[in-house]
């Protein structure tokens, strides 16, 4: 992994980063190893929505980023269609990249529009974790966005 990253660690550096991971937090391990098995067995894993998330056996020790993809991605879609819902005063989703959703909105009352359809995550029960989205704006112009 240093090598194929130019990662600025040692071997021995990576190896004791990983060790300390492990030993302060084992359930990451025994997660991964438990859906791995799953997925050797089963051939999928059921997220948080009810859908299900088919991983190819002999990818089985990716599970769990497969089921974080899955689940990143419906909370996305989730929250992309709780938008639209609320959306009012000519508001309007214009774009969605990776975890963002991107508005344009009418200017009189704009800030508290943006703020309410960010608060919109928080109605998603379904995690330990809250989910939060942070507002970035409104600018004026989608150059002022980057």
């Amino acid at each position: 992994m240093q090598d194929k990253f130019a990662l600025p660690y040692t071997e021995k550096e990576l190896v004791d980063i990983y060790r300390s991971i492990d030993q302060k937090f084992p359930v990451i391990t025994v997660t991964q190893r438990s859906l791995s098995e799953h997925i050797v067995k089963q051939g999928y894993l059921t997220d948080h929505f009810g859908d299900k998330v088919f991983v190819p056996r002999e990818e089985a020790y990716k599970a769990v980023a497969y089921y974080c993809q899955e689940c990143a991605g419906n909370v996305l879609k989730w929250w992309w269609v709780e938008v639209h819902r609320a959306l009012r005063c000519g508001d309007m989703v214009v774009n969605s990249v990776h975890d963002e959703l991107d508005l344009e909105l009418t200017t009189r009352g704009a800030k508290a529009r943006l703020r309410e359809y960010a608060d919109l995550t928080r109605k998603l029960d379904i995690f330990d974790l809250p989910i939060v989205a942070e507002v970035k704006g409104p600018a004026r112009s989608w150059g002022e966005c980057s």
